[in-house]
């Protein structure tokens, strides 16, 4: 499992945004065809954060780093299809503490993101 944003592991910080045009740096943000396309056309390394099985594949095939999942219902099945697909995006879950992470071992996600780690990461 990875871990991004705990205080003892270096980790490359990232931002939440709904506009990713202005940035330069890891981004976050919602899936989004037309905010995807900005990332690309710019070179962005960028996560996708998707609601759905459909998004998960298409952030997978349009090289998102990590594809965050809030919805804990379908966590599970998003990161078998990973297993099973061979996703080279990582799922993750956002944590806040180590019960979180706890959790998201039981439900053997590829990686876990602090919240904190997230600038603008209150979505």
């Amino acid at each position: 499992m990875q871990i991004i944003g705990d205080r003892l592991i270096n980790y490359e910080p990232l931002t939440y945004t709904k506009n990713p045009s202005n940035l330069h740096e890891h981004i976050v943000f919602d899936y989004d065809e037309k905010n995807i396309q900005l990332a690309l056309n710019s070179n962005l390394k960028f996560s996708l954060i998707v609601n759905d099985s459909y998004e998960a594949i298409m952030a997978n095939a349009l090289g998102a780093k990590f594809i965050i999942i809030k919805n804990e219902n379908i966590i599970h099945e998003i990161q078998n299809l990973a297993t099973y697909y061979l996703f080279d995006s990582k799922i993750a879950m956002i944590v806040n503490d180590k019960n979180d992470i706890l959790r998201a071992i039981k439900l053997r996600i590829d990686a876990v993101i602090y919240r904190r780690a997230i600038k603008n990461g209150n979505f």
